[in-house]
């Protein structure tokens, strides 16, 4: 069988191998308190950090991660937050057997603002709201550059067209089955 180790180097000398159960701990000590900073695990040739403790990368912790028991956070302080994937699929998941949503927010100075939900319950994109009805429901204006197709025999209702006519030499509108919109008075 294999066996699991973690190894330390000195420019290139090993100094300390750990195998199998053997573990290394990293901990601080204020007055009689001992709190667990980050711990090798040699069993599972892992690195493991406690919750409520933040791993900081760079030198003024450009690269923020946190996780508090229940929630984690990336935090980029500087710079782009990239996310990359060469060769294969970038997947954004969710693991929940409620069908748990995907979120995008931004945030300017105190306010955030929630941009668009993929509900992961009933599959459906909202763009401007957080309850979607339809596959894809936008809340606010679409503008498209080319064609909108529906191959649905449905009906077009309450529909407002502003056919921009600068730069093109024709255009054409056809609207077949459109009925009246239902007023609320």
């Amino acid at each position: 069988s294999a066996m699991n180790r973690i190894d330390f180097y000195n420019h290139n000398t090993e100094i300390r191998s750990l195998t199998n159960d053997t573990d290394i701990t990293f901990r601080t000590t204020t007055g009689d308190s001992t709190s667990e900073l980050m711990r090798l695990d040699g069993s599972a040739s892992s690195v493991k950090i406690p919750d409520s403790v933040n791993l900081q990368v760079g030198n003024d912790s450009d690269l923020l991660i946190s996780h508090s028991g229940t929630n984690s956070t990336i935090t980029q302080n500087t710079g782009n937050l990239i996310t990359s994937a060469y060769g294969g699929d970038l997947i954004f998941q969710t693991q929940h057997t409620n069908g748990t949503d995907i979120i995008f927010n931004t945030k300017y100075s105190s306010t955030t603002t929630e941009i668009m939900r993929i509900d992961g319950s009933t599959s459906r994109i909202g763009i401007g709201t957080t309850t979607p009805q339809h596959k894809l429901d936008v809340d606010g204006t679409i503008r498209s550059s080319h064609n909108i197709i529906s191959n649905a025999n449905e009906e077009v209702v309450g529909v407002i067209v502003d056919v921009d006519k600068s730069g093109c030499s024709g255009y054409a509108l056809s609207l077949i089955h459109i009925s009246e919109p239902t007023r609320p008075y």
